[in-house]
């Protein structure tokens, strides 16, 4: 950024900062203020709401008992005066309607509504003959049944007599009910009749209309006690919810049932007997499946079960359809149902959310007009900023230009500042700077010569022997490194035999990279021809014990030797922790260890071979550095031997390289963000014969 702009900054920081800092605050304040409004607002909406819909659902059940009780006490009146009707001489001139005939007409000719008569459906099998007087007879309940119509026009579907002898009578008198309908086989006439006494039926379809309803039904007796039919009465289930009365604002969201406890699967579950628009097909001939209300909230879900069960009256907040709501409950005694009010809590606290979303149309519509005043004031503050930065920036420009040089490889010219403020102070810096840049970049140049030298050093691709699967790579944490990987060829001295060599120079750098190309060249030396690996080791240490008393460096050497004949492998150790070998069929690992002390550090020391030690077919040989196994994680842990071991075991049926790709992966996520300290290097050796 450029200082003139850094001026218009910190002018526009010294002038505006204030302002915004105070606008800021009365902003927050303002908010805060809006908030606690809008949350006493939104307490008091909820609380006055839960006790409407507390005092709603007990008003409405009072209401629903009483029509219940009249509806009850009508039908023990109907089923007497049938028993009454049925016992005395049949009328001289009634008038009725038999389905499959006209309806009648009155005494003058004129047509009667539906409402004017009764309707009579005969069994099949039966004789109109046989069962006239009967009909006749029943025709004087026809008073009755209107009476109890007009007091529930919209409760009360149908009232009717059904009697053993295979008459069904109707009000009103145009019913049309399906071919072969016996009113004897329905469930409202069998369980009166076993009962012996007034009884509510289950939730049912309505042949005739198809609606949802519920019957009452009271059985009829002949004077000596015989059962002579049955009376009923049908309600609309859905009509009985129409007049739950509540706010306009609610009504569209909430939802009204009926309903009644069960269980289900051992849990407890509310059953649905009636909600608004509860019908089914016309004609359907079933007694109705039940819906069920549910809510994700377990716990007080089963507390409003338990409140059905005992009767209780309550409001209680739970979920329904992701929804927080309202669940009002009050139950209908003599009905085996209880009255269900949900009301979602957005709903009812609307007016609430309105009010915040208006409060802060105010205050940003300020916001708004008091960053407009801030925008006239930054504009007269730029200008004069500008106008004024011209005369510092010049020496800047110059010492950008010189910086720019300096970034490009011009390390000859000099920067021509010469003010004595800290600019000039700064030009002159840079100027001794130059020097050591250029010190530097030699420096830096035999650094990647040095690394060049030193990858090519490491071994291009693995060995290829049958039956044997092998794999190695390093990952340095400087430019040069101090590990060391080699691959030996032993096919001279035996066929199908190699060697590994794995090493770690003390510290990093051009002076690691050397002694290792050093170790290097002895290892491959020795190799051919030596009667062990002691004997490799001890020859090496000797001939490095100049290079390591001039550089102050010692380097741990692992060395193995496998053989495809005997399937065997023999190690020597000079100070390198051991190599692992793991065995997949047991899931055990053991170590290859060896005694010796690292190279360079005594010329006298005896290096000893260990082995051989067989391998079996899938066994894996893993040999890496402590760069693995000492890699920290940004809390300090150490990634440890243990972790490296379950990454191998993890990777078992993999090749070789994806192996030594795993461990590398696993020790770099288990370091996440912290960087390497450590060079690491891992070679696998596989063996894949049958």
């Amino acid at each position: 950024m450029r200082i003139r702009w850094k001026l218009l900054l910190l002018l526009l920081a010294i002038s505006l900062l204030p302002l915004g800092i105070a606008l800021t605050f009365g902003r927050r304040e303002a908010i805060r203020a809006t908030d606690q409004i809008v949350e006493q607002i939104n307490q008091t909406l909820l609380s006055d709401a839960e006790r409407f819909l507390l005092q709603t659902v007990r008003d409405q059940s009072r209401v629903m008992r009483r029509v219940v009780e009249f509806i009850d006490q009508n039908l023990r009146l109907q089923a007497r005066d049938a028993e009454h009707c049925l016992d005395a001489p049949p009328p001289a001139d009634p008038r009725f309607h038999i389905m499959g005939e006209p309806p009648p007409n009155a005494a003058d000719g004129s047509a009667l509504t539906r409402f004017d008569y009764l309707g009579f459906y005969i069994s099949p099998g039966i004789t109109k003959a046989a069962v006239y007087d009967d009909m006749a007879r029943l025709t004087r309940l026809l008073p009755a049944y209107q009476m109890v119509y007009r007091a529930e026009p919209e409760m009360i579907l149908w009232q009717y007599v059904s009697m053993t002898n295979g008459v069904h009578c109707f009000y009103p008198g145009d019913g049309a009910l399906p071919e072969g309908y016996d009113g004897r086989k329905r469930p409202w006439y069998t369980e009166a009749e076993k009962a012996r006494k007034l009884t509510w039926s289950a939730p049912m379809v309505d042949l005739g209309t198809g609606q949802i309803v519920r019957t009452v039904s009271m059985p009829v007796f002949h004077r000596d006690g015989s059962l002579l039919g049955v009376a009923g009465i049908d309600i609309r289930m859905s009509a009985s919810l129409s007049a739950v009365d509540l706010p306009p604002q609610w009504r569209d969201a909430a939802k009204t049932f009926l309903v009644f406890p069960d269980v289900e699967a051992g849990k407890p579950i509310i059953r649905v007997h009636a909600r608004p628009g509860y019908e089914a097909p016309g004609g359907a001939d079933s007694i109705v499946p039940y819906e069920s209300v549910t809510s994700t909230d377990a716990s007080v879900y089963a507390h409003i079960v338990d409140d059905l069960k005992a009767e209780r009256a309550a409001v209680r907040v739970l979920s329904y359809q992701d929804r927080q709501s309202f669940w009002a409950y009050s139950a209908m005694p003599g009905t085996n149902s209880s009255l269900l009010v949900i009301l979602p809590h957005d709903v009812v606290a609307s007016p609430a959310i309105n009010a915040d979303r208006n409060l802060r149309v105010i205050i940003d519509a300020q916001r708004t007009w008091i960053a407009i005043l801030l925008a006239g004031v930054i504009v007269v503050i730029a200008a004069l900023a500008l106008s004024a930065s011209r005369y510092v920036t010049e020496p800047i420009r110059e010492l950008a230009a010189a910086a720019q040089r300096i970034a490009s490889g011009d390390l000859d010219t000099p920067v021509r500042v010469r003010s004595r403020d800290e600019l000039g102070q700064l030009s002159r810096t840079m100027n001794a700077m130059l020097p050591q840049l250029r010190d530097r970049l030699r420096m830096r140049e035999g650094l990647a010569i040095a690394q060049a030298v030193q990858k090519s050093l490491l071994p291009d691709a693995p060995p290829t022997v049958p039956g044997w699967d092998i794999a190695g790579l390093s990952q340095f944490c400087d430019e040069t490194g101090g590990d060391y990987y080699d691959f030996l060829d032993l096919s001279a001295d035996a066929p199908g035999r190699f060697g590994v060599a794995v090493g770690d120079v003390t510290g990093h750098g051009i002076g690691a990279a050397l002694m290792m190309a050093t170790v290097r060249a002895l290892l491959r030396a020795e190799a051919h021809g030596a009667t062990s690996l002691g004997e490799v080791l001890a020859r090496a240490n000797v001939e490095l014990q100049d290079t390591s008393a001039r550089t102050m460096q010692i380097m741990t050497v692992g060395c193995l030797v496998f053989d495809a004949a005997t399937r065997s492998v023999r190690w020597s150790s000079a100070g390198h922790d051991p190599a692992l070998l793991f065995d997949p069929a047991s899931r055990a690992f053991s170590e290859l260890a060896s005694t010796g002390v690292p190279l360079g550090v005594d010329p006298g020391w005896k290096y000893e071979e260990s082995g051989p030690e067989e391998i079996r077919p899938g066994q894996i040989v893993v040999i890496g550095t402590d760069g693995i196994w000492e890699a920290r994680n940004p809390a300090g842990e150490f990634f440890g031997k243990d972790r490296l071991k379950e990454t191998v075991a993890t990777a078992t049926g993999q090749t070789a390289a994806e192996i030594c790709k795993a461990v590398t992966e696993a020790v770099a996520a288990f370091r996440g963000s912290r960087t390497q300290d450590d060079d690491i290097t891992i070679v696998v050796v596989r063996a894949a014969f049958a």
